[in-house]
């Protein structure tokens, strides 16, 4: 299976509670995390992290969502489940 980036219509989907977001701010984002990202890295969880990198960034944004959200730390959900993510994905050794 190739990695693949989430669309706007793919991060709705996998992501309702960001449905009242407006379209241009949520692919602002989108956006913005895919260039955070790198597909050797993450592979076939590519998707996984850009979503959840995306979440994070609507919902520590100045007018995001704040539910579930450390404001002191601005962390949230989506961003520690991420970085638990993140660990999994780069922990192994790679070989060329």
């Amino acid at each position: 299976m190739a990695a693949v980036l989430l669309s706007l219509a793919d991060f709705r989907a996998k992501y309702p509670e960001f449905s009242t977001a407006q379209d241009a701010l949520v692919t602002l984002f989108l956006n913005d995390a895919a260039e955070r990202l790198d597909t050797f890295i993450w592979g076939i969880y590519l998707d996984k992290g850009h979503g959840l990198l995306t979440a994070h960034l609507l919902q520590i944004a100045p007018n995001g969502v704040f539910s579930r959200l450390d404001t002191d730390k601005a962390e949230s959900t989506y961003g520690a489940e991420y970085q638990r993510l993140l660990v999994q994905v780069s922990s192994c050794i790679r070989t060329f």
